[in-house]
């Protein structure tokens, strides 16, 4: 008996060992660590949209968030944030009653010095930071434009003249909307008219890869166009479309310029239709090739960066229902790499990447729509 029990032994140790080499092994899973930075609006009650951005405007040249509030027409807020002794603290830059609805950074004045502008319905604001302070400088009045066009929240920043410094670029809706540029020139800032079309969002980039930036913008057809500055005037072109629209269908539409390609910038555009839909535009032997990189249900906002801290920059993607979706170019082809929540029963909107707690560690930011800011750590 005692002879039968240590045989029946012998072969389950056996079996075990032989049995475990055959089995295969789960794969290791990825870890994010989420952090909840507190509510950035006044109200529990408020829904919001944000920009978030990292800016290099401190004379310790650290980067630093920074986040654009907008719950208009009731108010707007732009906060610096830092991390100090291990928590988070906010800065106020602008004052009440400017109401910035969107913002940007450049060397506009072509002095060396980067700073932060903003618009809003009425102005253009220039804000400078002492290294304690911040001052605001309204740069230019625009509210003398005719009485039935406004400020759409969106502009943008680049040196599309190829000068060595920036210039300031939005547009307003109107019947037609307006594309406009504001430059610094002979101590004083003159604005310029480039065009009247249809438009729903603009960016500035090196879409080209060619050294040289250009601006970029949708329409509510989902037309993608290019502006360019060549022999002293502006010129277009077409990118492309999107989807095929009926007439009397519009969209929106979101537009971005990141190196998410393998490093190499793109024109990175996204449709509230179908579903939501995210487009590649990359420029290769002389033209311009299209590529769909997935289906969202509704995309807010989109960015890239070294979120893994790993060298490979990646498009991120806020959408509706609580989603963060980053996607991976690999092996020639786009791949959903990750899916975050924050655990909410709402929309997710502002996005950016970078190294908020000034330790070289990139992190990923995301606003809900409740007004609770997030911070994302990839651990392994």
């Amino acid at each position: 008996m005692k002879e039968s029990i240590k045989l029946c032994l012998l072969l389950l140790a056996l079996t075990t060992i032989f049995c475990s080499k055959d089995e295969p092994t789960e794969p290791e899973q990825e870890a994010w660590k989420a952090v909840d930075m507190g509510r950035i609006t006044f109200s529990d009650n408020d829904r919001v949209n944000c920009q978030l951005a990292f800016y290099d405007l401190q004379p310790d040249g650290q980067p630093r968030l920074y986040c654009l509030v907008n719950n208009l027409p009731h108010y707007s807020v732009l906060y610096e944030f830092n991390y100090l002794n291990n928590q988070w603290t906010k800065n106020r830059i602008d004052r009440d009653g400017q109401n910035v609805c969107a913002i940007g950074t450049g060397n506009c004045r072509n002095d060396g010095m980067w700073r932060l502008y903003g618009i809003s319905v009425n102005s253009i604001y220039e804000f400078n930071c002492t290294g304690t302070q911040w001052t605001a400088q309204e740069i230019y009045r625009i509210s003398d434009f005719p009485a039935n066009t406004y400020t759409h929240r969106d502009m943008t920043i680049g040196d599309i003249r190829n000068e060595g410094f920036e210039s300031l670029y939005f547009f307003k809706i109107g019947e037609p909307d307006s594309l406009f540029e504001l430059r610094f020139r002979n101590m004083s800032w003159e604005m310029q008219f480039i065009d009247a079309l249809d438009i729903v969002e603009i960016a500035t980039g090196k879409g080209r890869n060619d050294g040289k930036d250009y601006v970029y913008l949708t329409n509510s057809k989902t037309e993608v166009h290019e502006y360019r500055y060549a022999n002293d005037s502006w010129q277009k072109s077409t990118l492309g479309q999107l989807l095929a629209l009926e007439p009397n269908v519009v969209a929106y539409s979101i537009v971005n310029v990141l190196p998410a390609h393998n490093g190499e910038n793109a024109v990175y555009v996204s449709t509230s239709r179908t579903g939501g839909e995210i487009f590649e535009f990359f420029f290769a032997n002389n033209q311009w090739q299209k590529t769909k990189i997935g289906d969202e249900p509704g995309v807010m906002q989109m960015c890239s960066g070294s979120a893994r801290n790993d060298g490979l920059e990646r498009l991120y993607c806020s959408v509706c229902f609580d989603i963060l979706a980053e996607y991976t170019y690999t092996s020639g082809a786009w791949q959903k790499t990750t899916e975050l929540k924050t655990n909410a029963t709402t929309s997710l909107n502002g996005l950016a990447v970078g190294p908020g707690r000034c330790d070289g560690i990139n992190r990923i930011y995301v606003q809900q729509f409740i007004g609770h800011l997030f911070e994302f750590t990839f651990t392994k």
